[in-house]
């Protein structure tokens, strides 16, 4: 019934594709959250009747420019390409090294898709095979994942670049520095325990025998960078609710 009601409404706006993408998200079905309401569990606990929204991780591609965009380093320029290929020379030089260039802060829509040598973080996290055609991408959870975003290097630099961005500017108290941190990773403020914890982690970077004024800045940077890091590999930041 809902699909015969929305081909007469297809027809009815024209054969508008976009019309009818806007009429489907907007609707309250598809804006809904992943949070459970009591009342319905009771009737669709397998969400047959889509009384909730399901769960989804963060694609490859906006996960990747997310992490960029909060830590400051997301490239906006448009157009062109990040490579400096010669022709008809695709993944390996005469040398046979790899010429494929991930070294880059664009939107992920730039980086190159060599079927070979394809970029670690896009196919850890589920990007389409180039190597085939891929219709539908299904969605992974591998131990390798929150390994990669736990040890993997560029995950600690984009961490550094957070923490910066955090302490950068006036001096701030503690607080306000947590709670803008979670308002970039979770775009909420935390609660008051999350707060605590955050407080209690970047104390125990900082050596209790010692002054505020002998404090090696190096110290209180490093307990930042790690915080910033935490907030990266949490799954409120890798899934959508």
């Amino acid at each position: 019934e809902l699909l015969d009601w929305l081909a007469e409404v297809f027809i009815e706006d024209g054969w508008s594709i976009k019309a009818l993408h806007r009429r489907i998200m907007l609707s309250s079905t598809y804006r809904q959250s992943v949070v459970r309401n009591p009342g319905n569990v009771v009737v669709d606990s397998g969400n047959r009747f889509l009384t909730r929204r399901k769960r989804l991780r963060l694609e490859a591609e906006p996960l990747r420019d997310a992490i960029l965009s909060i830590s400051g380093q997301l490239d906006l320029a448009e157009f062109g390409t990040v490579q400096d290929w010669k022709p008809k020379l695709f993944s390996v030089n005469d040398k046979n090294e790899e010429t494929a260039n991930y070294e880059t802060s664009r939107r992920s829509i730039y980086l190159p898709v060599v079927r070979d040598s394809l970029n670690d973080f896009l196919a850890l996290f589920d990007f389409g095979d180039p190597n085939s055609v891929t219709a539908r991408r299904t969605p992974t959870t591998v131990s390798l994942q929150s390994l990669f975003l736990i040890n993997n290097q560029w995950m600690t630099e984009q961490a550094g670049h957070f923490a910066e961005r955090l302490l950068r500017g006036r001096e701030k108290p503690t607080d306000e520095r947590i709670e803008k941190a979670y308002e970039f990773c979770f775009a909420r403020p935390p609660t008051s325990s999350e707060k605590k914890r955050a407080r209690d982690f970047l104390s125990s970077f900082v050596s209790t025998d010692k002054s505020q004024e002998e404090i090696g800045n190096s110290e209180r940077v490093r307990g930042w960078n790690q915080f910033c890091h935490a907030l990266f590999a949490m799954n409120e930041f890798l899934f959508v609710d």
